[in-house]
């Protein structure tokens, strides 16, 4: 009975172990990135009497319908960089999403929405394999060459429990980063599971840095 009681705490503090760890990485995520978040209205007013204060604004992509039209979370991100672009934070606009699968195609859809707003071709920078958020923020890392604006110091645009992780992200592959978050969708079933997702994937990423390199 004793043998089996032991085995018993020894399966329970396994078990929390695997629970506790990833939550401690994400706890970690988020100290380390609420600093980097920025008030939108302060770096407006900055941007008026500074001019541009990044070499780009990152907006990461996210959900689009079969129709085209945009998922309520991306067009809150998107509605953040224009509001931000217009204001003058930045001269561009980074706009990464995935485009592997047939018709899906995140990226062309942001950039078509931007332009229909005003922003023109010319100040998007187009990135078509941003698969996840490590990759999004990897291809920011390598943007730089004859053709090409470097960027080093840059606005991440993504909903705030999304903002940790890439800031994170973005700081490891050496760029200056700052988040300016967009609204969330209010609190569901889906909202509470996209949020809880941060928590392996937090994990996740610190691995990737040690070199453990993981497709999800």
């Amino acid at each position: 009975m004793k043998k089996k009681r032991k085995w018993l705490l020894v399966l329970v503090l396994i078990l929390a172990a695997a629970i506790l760890a990833p939550a401690v990485f994400r706890l970690y995520f988020v100290l380390k990135g609420k600093p980097k978040l920025v008030d939108t209205e302060e770096v407006k007013k900055e941007a008026a009497e500074k001019g541009p204060l990044y070499d780009a604004i990152v907006v990461l992509g996210c959900g689009v319908y079969a129709d085209g039209s945009l998922s309520p979370l991306l067009t809150y991100r998107m509605e953040k960089t224009l509001e931000l672009y217009q204001a003058g934070v930045s001269d561009y606009i980074f706009v990464t999403g995935d485009h592997r699968l047939g018709e899906y195609d995140e990226p062309d859809h942001m950039a078509e929405w931007l332009m229909e707003r005003g922003v023109p071709k010319s100040a998007l920078i187009m990135d078509y394999t941003g698969y996840s958020t490590y990759e999004s923020l990897l291809h920011v890392s390598h943007t730089g060459g004859e053709e090409e604006e470097e960027l080093r110091n840059i606005l991440i645009v993504t909903q705030e429990y999304h903002e940790y992780r890439a800031l994170y992200i973005g700081e490891k592959m050496g760029l200056t980063c700052h988040g300016a978050a967009a609204k969330d969708w209010p609190m569901s079933p889906g909202t509470l599971m996209r949020h809880l997702r941060e928590i392996p994937a937090c994990l996740k990423d610190w691995l990737q840095f040690r070199g453990m390199k993981i497709r999800v």
